[in-house]
């Protein structure tokens, strides 16, 4: 290897069968109008008995599961849900 050349990325495994790298990325099917729970269903549906509970875009935390599954909170959370990925 050169000095110029990246190391080998470590893989953590997220579950058994699905390892991942800080390099990996999952391409979703959508449009314009795809919701954050579509973008949800379609990963867990890909990778079966994965769980998504945290949904972030660069340093903007879209969808806190610890945070939206508290009492009182279902509005919030459905509203989250249902907004395009778009927006």
């Amino acid at each position: 290897m050169l000095a110029g050349e990246p190391g080998v990325c470590e893989k953590i495994k997220i579950m058994e069968g699905l390892e991942v790298t800080l390099w990996d990325r999952w391409d979703i099917e959508g449009s314009m109008s795809t919701t954050i729970q579509e973008v949800i269903t379609q990963i867990e549906d890909t990778h079966k008995g994965l769980e998504v509970r945290d949904v972030y875009y660069g340093g903007k935390t879209i969808l806190m599961h610890a945070l939206l599954s508290s009492a009182g909170q279902e509005k919030n959370k459905k509203q989250i849900l249902d907004s395009t990925v778009h927006a």
